[in-house]
């Protein structure tokens, strides 16, 4: 398996290319040159499959056997001790933050010295294994894998950067029979790219109690965009480099048509999460982080209007993470002795102050690092 970038101007690298990097060179992300489609006996095989089973084998298919054997794709866990994580923090958002980052894994020479590499959905092995989720969903919510066709499941993704839609659209294409939902908050550039063509930021960032998709500039759109086209790499492109450049693009109509016929999309205000949150907790004493309950709320809106659906929605976070809103919800949160001791760990961090230039402080805090951890090896 080769992996290529969306825009096209880069050369094919293989699973440890794509890995040992963020940006391709070009400035688009990776993506497989072909994806596979899988036939129903495959689907019923892999539908007793356990959870870590569905990753294997999701990565044997992604990942050439000469680079790491199928028996050798096993999980592997480790403490590399809290001495090995550098932290840092910045007065700013999700978009403000990703800026100096792109310029770093533009500098194609510091991102070879210091081996830079990014572990959120920009790194296409986030996006593998998040496909998992989607199998692993399907074969727990669908009635029957014997069934001619096979049943459609839908599953509800609350969506930000839309690592996880990119996902289920890979998943989608490989022959999974999901109908999918991007489940936005008041941040709803996704909303509007699907149901309108409109790719273009708003006026202000809207903070909201799902903090974590609070974002403007959804970069993984640009993978969905190069799915829906059919790998159109010069379209990709030009509405990439017109978007960072004008904030504001509308979308050819024939992609924006086949976008909105191959998702649904729907914004969730902060009065609908909290709303949700506190009826699922009555119902069902289930106490829902405010990105889940974003999806939740959808599905309380939609579930009369088609009672006989199989739905799922995705969980990505626990509530515990956000305190603040549980209190809004006026619910109570129950937090473990082990998740209350890290509140009195020593926590350290480098900040990154607004008006100071963030490329700047963060290639000096990564030649620090780089220069600590030579002098440890030598």
């Amino acid at each position: 398996m080769r992996y290529v970038s969306t825009r096209g101007r880069a050369g094919s690298v293989d699973f440890e290319g794509a890995l040992l990097s963020g940006y391709a060179r070009d400035g688009g992300l990776f993506m497989p040159q072909k994806i596979p489609v899988l036939d129903c006996a495959t689907l019923k095989k892999w539908s007793t499959f356990s959870y870590p089973e569905l990753v294997k084998q999701l990565c044997s298919i992604f990942i050439s056997p000469e680079l790491i054997p199928k028996e050798e794709l096993n999980g592997t866990s480790g403490d590399t001790g809290s001495s090995a994580i550098e932290s840092v923090r910045a007065e700013g958002n999700s978009d403000e933050i990703d800026e100096p980052i792109k310029e770093l894994f533009a500098d194609d020479d510091f991102s070879r010295r210091h081996n830079l590499m990014s572990l959120n959905s920009i790194n296409w092995s986030r996006i593998l294994v998040q496909i998992a989720h989607y199998f692993y969903a399907y074969f727990r919510c669908a009635p029957s894998v014997d069934a001619t066709p096979l049943p459609v499941v839908e599953i509800v993704v609350p969506t930000g950067g839309g690592g996880n839609l990119t996902a289920g659209c890979l998943a989608q294409k490989m022959g999974l029979p999901i109908d999918l939902v991007a489940v936005v908050n008041n941040n709803d550039i996704v909303h509007r790219a699907i149901q309108h063509g409109d790719l273009s930021l708003s006026r202000n960032l809207k903070p909201t109690l799902a903090s974590a998709m609070d974002i403007q500039e959804p970069y993984n759109m640009e993978r969905i965009f190069w799915l829906f086209s059919g790998s159109d790499s010069n379209l990709v492109k030009s509405l990439m480099e017109d978007f960072y450049t004008t904030k504001t693009v509308k979308l050819p109509l024939e992609l924006q048509k086949k976008l909105s016929g191959g998702l649904r999309s729907y914004s969730v205000s902060d009065e609908e999460i909290v709303r949700t949150m506190r009826c699922c907790w009555e119902e069902n004493h289930y106490l829902l982080c405010p990105h889940t309950a974003v999806a939740v709320s959808y599905h309380y809106k939609h579930s009369s209007c088609h009672p006989s659906i199989c739905r799922c929605c995705l969980a990505p976070a626990s509530p515990v993470k956000f305190e603040d809103a549980v209190l809004k919800a006026d619910l109570t949160l129950d937090i473990s002795p082990e998740i209350s001791m890290l509140k009195d760990k020593e926590t350290r961090s480098c900040t990154l102050k607004r008006g100071d230039d963030w490329a700047k402080l963060l290639r000096h805090q990564i030649e620090a690092v780089t220069k600590q951890r030579n002098l440890t090896l030598s």
